[in-house]
C-alpha cells in the first residue's frame, strides 16, 4: 500500500489526530511492522475489523482500555514482539507518551 493510501485511510480513521510530524512517524512505524501486524492494521483501516489475538499478555482492546488509540495499540503489539519487556516494562508503569519509532 502506498504512503499516500495509508495516510489517507488514517485520517478518514482518525480525523484531525495526527499533525504532519506524528502522520509521518505512523506510516513509517506501519511500514516497518512485521507482516502480520501490517496486515492486521490495514485490515482494520480499511474496513474497521480488529483481529484481537493476545501478544505478551497485551490485545488491542486491552491497550485502548489503557487509553491508547486503535492504531497506536496495533503498533503497541508490534513493539512486544520486538522488545518484550521493554514494552511490558513501559505499558505495566504507565506512561505519559510512547513514541513508536524504531532505530
Amino acid at each position: 500500500m502506498e504512503k499516500e493510501q495509508i495516510k489517507n485511510l488514517i485520517q478518514l480513521r482518525f480525523p484531525g489526530v495526527y499533525n504532519d510530524y506524528k502522520m509521518d512517524l505512523m506510516i513509517k512505524d506501519i511500514e516497518n511492522s512485521n507482516s502480520e501486524i501490517k496486515r492486521r492494521i490495514f485490515k482494520f483501516l480499511e474496513a474497521g475489523e480488529i483481529e484481537d489475538i493476545e501478544i505478551e499478555g497485551y490485545t488491542v482492546k486491552k491497550l485502548t482500555e489503557m487509553g491508547i488509540n486503535t492504531l497506536a495499540s496495533f503498533l503497541c503489539q508490534d513493539w512486544l514482539t520486538r522488545e518484550p519487556e521493554v514494552a511490558k516494562q513501559a505499558l505495566s508503569g504507565g506512561f505519559d507518551t510512547i513514541k513508536f519509532e524504531k532505530n
